[in-house]
């Protein structure tokens, strides 16, 4: 897969990050795919496993996000098997209170799948909505 190929993989990816549509979501990652949230929160722990993964972002999306997440994408840039996108997100969360929050996003692919994600946002912004 080109690089080209690889950043499109990425977009579609955060499209599908609701894992609304889990069998699309499974088709981008590798069996053992790991995601990490990387944030100041203690305890967070990364993602591992692509069932995993399906289920817990499925149900934390479907919990936080009921109205889903938009995001819109200010940059991608791919380089041999890695990609980095920023994105900002627009959405209504669980409690009502408006969400926006601004991403950075690293992807490291194994073949023609994304092996392995990360997230960074700004997590004092993520807690103060969602967690107060």
């Amino acid at each position: 897969m080109t690089p080209e190929g690889r950043k499109e993989r990425a977009l579609e990816f955060l499209r599908l990050m609701d894992c609304k549509d889990p069998d699309a979501t499974r088709a981008l990652v590798t069996d053992d795919f790991e995601y990490e949230l990387v944030w100041s929160r203690p305890g967070a722990t990364p993602i591992r496993g692509r069932e995993n993964f399906v289920d817990v972002a499925g149900a934390f999306f479907a919990q936080m996000f009921p109205g889903g997440l938009r995001f819109r994408f200010l940059s991608a840039v791919a380089e041999g098997d890695q990609v980095a996108v920023q994105a900002e997100s627009e959405a209504v969360a669980f409690n009502g209170k408006p969400y926006r929050n601004r991403y950075h996003y690293y992807f490291r692919f194994c073949g023609d799948k994304i092996a392995l994600g990360r997230e960074y946002c700004d997590s004092n912004y993520a807690a103060r909505v969602l967690l107060s």
